[in-house]
């Protein structure tokens, strides 16, 4: 099966297609992210965004600019990724653009995926130490990873997640986590359905509602004008 697996990845190579990768292979986003590169060359973006990256909770906030109207903000989330792909493409993502602050979402799939919580936790001190490198004390927000209502499995470790990058920000003047895992759910502590898509794992319109005030006050007092 392996041989038969890199005969044809040989074969696609040699006619120029992008190679076969595994479902959890960083490679599989190559295409999101030149088409990124392909818009730039098109049409350069100023430095100083309000850089906001991460997978599909990022992807799908089809409001952002209206959301942070006044701010220069940008979008280069890319759908089902994870720490791991974020830090894969690190260099083409985040100090390229000069951003003036940064915005993540991600460990929601990392979890799904089936990875642990240190896993996830070692994923985000390595994208901690990119930053550290190329964007020392750049302020950044994490946005906590979300309680939807087709992921209840993973409640506990969603939790232990945000728990975990919270306390490795103690360390981090600039950095903050920002809640907005909590706004999204009922008293009894689920996830509110009507926040949700018709999937119950994305957010709607009205969810996105709920997470703009909390990370707009933050970028409005860290991000600059």
């Amino acid at each position: 099966m392996k041989s038969r697996l890199l005969a044809i990845t040989l074969m696609l190579s040699c006619f120029g297609a992008d190679p076969v990768v595994a479902d959890d292979d960083p490679r599989r986003f190559e295409n999101e992210i030149r088409l990124f590169e392909r818009r730039d060359q098109t049409n350069p973006p100023l430095a100083g965004p309000v850089l906001f990256t991460g997978s599909s909770s990022i992807v799908k906030w089809q409001s952002l600019s209206n959301d942070f109207a006044g701010q220069y903000v940008m979008n280069r989330g890319f759908g089902g990724s994870t720490w791991r792909d974020l830090n894969f493409y690190f260099a083409r993502l985040v100090p390229k653009y000069r951003p003036r602050a940064v915005v993540v979402y991600e460990g929601d799939n990392d979890l799904a995926a089936g990875r642990s919580v240190k896993e996830c936790l070692a994923d985000f001190d390595e994208f901690r130490a990119h930053m550290r490198a190329t964007l020392p004390g750049l302020p950044v927000a994490i946005l906590s990873t979300k309680h939807s209502p087709v992921r209840q499995h993973l409640f506990a470790l969603q939790n232990e997640l945000n728990e975990g990058i919270r306390r490795r920000l103690l360390t981090e003047p600039n950095w903050i986590e920002l809640d907005v895992a909590s706004p999204l759910l009922d008293p009894a502590g689920a996830p509110r359905a009507d926040l949700f898509e018709a999937d119950q794992l994305h957010l709607n319109r009205a969810g996105y509602a709920v997470w703009a005030p909390v990370v707009r006050l933050w970028v409005e007092k860290f991000g600059g004008p």
